[in-house]
């Protein structure tokens, strides 16, 4: 196993990863895959350059993946931690999803539990 690391900017999304978090069949999946119930929303990282190259990388491995229902895209989870949170960055398999974006799960609400505010720049190690 390797670990990259991620640097990114923090910023607010529409909600759609709240409400993806919140459909019970992936809601029950997350918790399988990742032994804790998620946060119901995930933190938005904008990438720089370097971690858009990067998230190519982690692309071509295989994580842990969120099995779709019809009408749905999978999504992949890689283990990662944020400061000293465990969580995962889940990336949708959607056409025209953002190259330079990553999304994060925690069991927790990363941006009020590290008072996180748009623009912040944080660092996301992931284990491949």
């Amino acid at each position: 196993m390797s670990t990259l690391t991620f640097f990114g900017a923090v910023f607010s999304g529409k909600g759609q990863g709240k409400r993806f978090v919140e459909l019970p069949w992936v809601k029950r999946q997350l918790i399988k895959h990742t032994g804790f119930t998620p946060f119901a929303g995930t933190l938005n990282l904008r990438l720089d350059e370097e971690g858009t190259r990067q998230r190519v990388i982690i692309e071509k491995k295989l994580g842990l993946e969120i099995e779709p229902k019809a009408g749905y895209y999978p999504g992949y989870l890689y283990k990662a931690k944020l400061k000293d949170t465990i969580c995962y960055i889940v990336i949708p398999k959607m056409p025209n999803y953002p190259k330079d974006v990553i999304e994060i799960i925690a069991k927790d609400n990363l941006r009020q539990k590290y008072s996180l505010k748009d623009g912040e720049k944080v660092t996301v190690k992931v284990t491949v």
